[in-house]
């Protein structure tokens, strides 16, 4: 019997690696709006990577980089 829950897999990379893009991207998002009114506090560069996580999350292993990056 193979136990498939530890597994090292496409998809578990996949989702790996969507994360963190979709949290970087999110972050850089969060800043990029945070300048463009006058103020950058890293308050809202913590608040935008955990928006990333979150958003990301329910996808991570199904959609491709790109969907990722764009989510």
């Amino acid at each position: 019997m193979v136990d498939y829950a530890n597994a090292v897999s496409g998809v578990a990379a996949l989702a790996l690696i969507n994360t963190n893009v979709a949290a970087a991207s999110a972050l850089v998002t969060w800043v990029a709006i945070d300048a463009v009114r006058g103020h950058i506090a890293i308050s809202g560069a913590c608040t935008g990577s955990i928006v990333g996580f979150v958003v990301i999350t329910p996808a991570c292993g199904f959609v491709q980089l790109g969907w990722g990056l764009l989510i």
